[in-house]
């Protein structure tokens, strides 16, 4: 692996681009979250700044019912005079019997330290400490409950005493229909009820199985910490085959399912993302908090239970319309 480092004076916002290795032959999408959706919907439209640009205020903080405590970024857009640092990992993944290389670039996110920042639910309020040995990362105390339909509230305040609000609700309670048996294969389908309050959902799995990794030669190793395929979808569409989330990726002996229901904010924002590129698209109909760039939103999250996974039926699934590809 070889890294290197190089030095942008452009108005970069952070980034993460990775590709995912797999022992298939067939060409996959790379997994997406919601934080890489933050930085291309924020770095495509960096390229036509005015030369007098100073940055912008810049938020991101996704609240969820998995979770019991709540990190908020708050950083600024860089300024067209100022410099960051970008890091360049180059990588390698196998891809029809040859190892590609390609790099990984990694833009750091453009904190701002010394800024307050404050959570309130109904009639409680939750500030928030900067983290030790970061810039623009500020944490709660992790004894938060966040839970379906309820509202938060967002507030800060920047050094230089400019004041932002930003507020959302939580998507109501929904549930996993199917599959319903113990085990599935790639044929068997995923489906859920719906989601008061849900603009969208998104879909991901765990899987736990055998894979290969290389060193001097290739090995395999059994992995528990196997994330595969973030799937957008909108309220209308709640079902997706399985093979369509674990791109039949061989050797997989159980599976967990994760399916997230998506407020306005974050759906948005992850839509603009990938659309950033169209200039008929305006920035403002999907960045809900006023007077800054970024997100503050909310998603209500649900697991299946684990699944024993039969993966010796290969077969061609159906094409499913997903508003993004």
């Amino acid at each position: 692996m070889t890294r290197n480092t190089s030095r942008n004076t452009s108005r970069n916002i952070p980034r993460n681009t990775s590709r995912n290795a797999s022992r298939n032959t067939r060409p996959i999408p790379a997994p997406v979250t919601v934080f890489t959706i933050t930085v291309l919907a924020l770095f495509s439209i960096s390229c036509n700044t005015p030369e007098n640009y100073e940055g912008e205020p810049n938020i991101y903080a996704v609240l969820s019912t998995d979770l019991k405590s709540a990190t908020v970024m708050i950083g600024l857009t860089a300024s067209i005079s100022d410099t960051l640092r970008i890091d360049t990992i180059m990588d390698t993944f196998w891809y029809e019997d040859t190892f590609v290389v390609y790099p990984i670039i990694h833009f750091p996110w453009n904190g701002v330290s010394g800024a307050y920042v404050k959570l309130e639910h109904s009639s409680s309020s939750y500030e928030t400490k900067e983290l030790p040995k970061s810039i623009g990362y500020y944490a709660t105390d992790s004894n938060l409950v966040f839970s379906p339909n309820d509202s938060w509230k967002l507030t800060t305040k920047y050094p230089d005493g400019k004041s932002l609000e930003a507020r959302t609700r939580f998507p109501k309670s929904f549930n996993i229909t199917a599959p319903s048996k113990d085990t599935v294969t790639w044929l068997d389908t995923l489906r859920w009820s719906s989601s008061d309050g849900a603009k969208g959902y998104q879909v991901s799995g765990l899987a736990w199985g055998w894979k290969y990794i290389w060193k001097d030669t290739i090995d395999s190793v059994y992995d528990t910490t196997s994330v595969k395929g973030y799937q957008l979808f909108d309220s209308s569409e709640r079902e997706i085959p399985l093979g369509y989330i674990f791109y039949y990726d061989m050797g997989i002996d159980s599976i967990e399912l994760h399916v997230e229901a998506l407020d306005t904010n974050i759906y948005d924002y992850i839509y603009y993302g990938y659309n950033s590129w169209n200039q008929d698209i305006n920035k403002e109909d999907y960045m809900h908090i006023e007077g800054a760039w970024g997100v503050f939103g909310s998603k209500t999250v649900i697991y299946s239970k684990r699944y024993v996974f039969n993966d010796s039926i290969f077969d061609s699934i159906p094409p499913i319309k997903n508003p993004l590809r």
